[in-house]
Parts: structure tokens; C-alpha cells; sequence
């Protein structure tokens, strides 16, 4: 928990020192700086050692930031190098406020590698238990008994910053029962909002009948 939080409070400072990214969020996708706020976004730079780097200044083993699923280490090498570089960040929070994870995403142009990555299992992320934008939403969902699913972190960022803030996304992965069952516990009224390509209406077909 205290590597992510470090990690969360880098890669948000980082953004704000990167024109080309800030830019990005601000102008491309209209992003508030309320909601950059809100949601923590950051920018990994492009660097192998970056956040290992700051890191392993506070203390830290690369032991342990491979197991807080910020670093990846190649077999064999007793050094680790940044799992995030030249993405935006999207922190992942657990319900009760604590950093367990992060989303990347390339900028366009960048696209050589996949277009988004994520933080491994570790001690304390799942991905089948994750659901991005829970911690933000959480009031709103109550307040207006209903839930808003939709497929992308962007997305949940873009209509928070729109007025809906009772949506959340399923972190990367497709809807899992056990995040059902923990947004069932602040309101039986869930809506899909899925892309509406067929992998999308797919996607959301197997939400109804597992949400039924």
C-alpha cells in the first residue's frame, strides 16, 4: 500500500510536468483539472528506472515493488525496471481509499505496445474484485441508487467530469460476479453503457444474464 501510494503521488506530480500528456487529457479529451484531480491521474515517464529509481531512495527492495506490481524484473537479474513508461496512469483504489493498482495508457502515437497495460495479481489487487472509479462514485451511486458500468477507465473520467458520477468500469477485465456482488451492496440497479460495437453488445449481454 505505501509503494502504490508513493507510486500514485510520482506519477501525478510527473504529469504535471509533461506538457505533451497534460495536453492530451486537457484538450484531446476535454478533461477538467478537477477531475484529473479527483481521479489521480499521472504520467509514467519514459524511463526504465524512473519510479524504481525514487523508490529504492525511500528504502524500498525491488523485491517488494515487483510484489506491489509497480516494477518487473527479467529472470535472473537482481534489479527491477518500471512495469508503466511513457503511459498516462489511471491509480486503481480499493473501497476504502488505498491505491492497489494502475491502468496505463499509450499516448497517440505511441502505439507500439498494447494500447493499455495493468498491474499484475498481487497481495492486494485482483482483478476480478477491482472496479475503477469505485472510490470516487461510491456517494453517487447511494445518493441516486443506480450504478452506470461502461467499459473504459477514460470513459469514467469523462462523464464524472459530465455530471454522472455514478459510474464506474471494470478495470480491464470483462465483468466479473464478485464486482457485481460488491456494487450490489450500495444499489440493486446497475446499467450497462458498453461501446456499441459487437464486442461491446456482446460484452454486455453476458453482463445482463450475470447480473440476473
Amino acid at each position: 500500500y505505501d509503494i502504490a501510494e508513493l507510486a500514485v503521488r510520482y506519477y501525478h506530480l510527473s504529469l504535471s510536468r509533461n506538457p505533451q500528456a497534460l495536453d492530451y487529457l486537457r484538450t484531446e479529451r476535454g478533461l477538467s483539472p478537477k477531475a484529473i484531480k479527483a481521479f489521480q491521474l499521472g504520467y509514467a515517464p519514459q524511463s526504465w528506472d524512473a519510479l524504481t529509481g525514487m523508490l529504492k531512495k525511500k528504502g524500498y527492495s525491488y523485491e517488494q515493488m515487483v510484489q506491489a506490481g509497480v516494477a518487473a524484473q527479467k529472470q535472473g537479474n537482481s534489479s527491477a525496471y518500471d512495469m508503466f513508461r511513457a503511459r498516462i496512469v489511471f491509480p486503481i483504489f480499493d473501497s476504502q481509499g488505498r491505491p492497489v493498482g494502475f491502468s496505463g495508457r499509450v499516448l497517440p502515437g505511441d502505439e507500439g505496445g498494447a494500447k493499455y497495460i495493468n498491474t499484475p495479481q498481487t497481495a492486494v489487487y485482483n482483478k476480478s474484485t477491482a472496479i475503477y472509479g469505485l472510490l470516487q462514485a461510491k456517494e453517487a451511486i447511494r445518493k441516486h441508487d443506480e450504478v452506470v458500468i461502461v467499459e473504459g477507465n477514460m470513459d469514467v473520467v469523462a462523464l464524472y467530469d459530465g455530471g454522472f458520477e455514478q459510474v464506474v468500469a471494470c478495470s480491464g477485465t470483462a465483468l466479473t460476479g464478485e464486482q457485481l456482488k460488491v456494487l450490489s451492496r450500495l444499489t440493486k440497479n446497475i446499467k450497462i453503457c458498453f461501446d456499441q460495437d459487437v464486442a461491446g453488445v456482446k460484452a454486455a449481454q453476458r453482463a445482463i444474464e450475470l447480473a440476473q
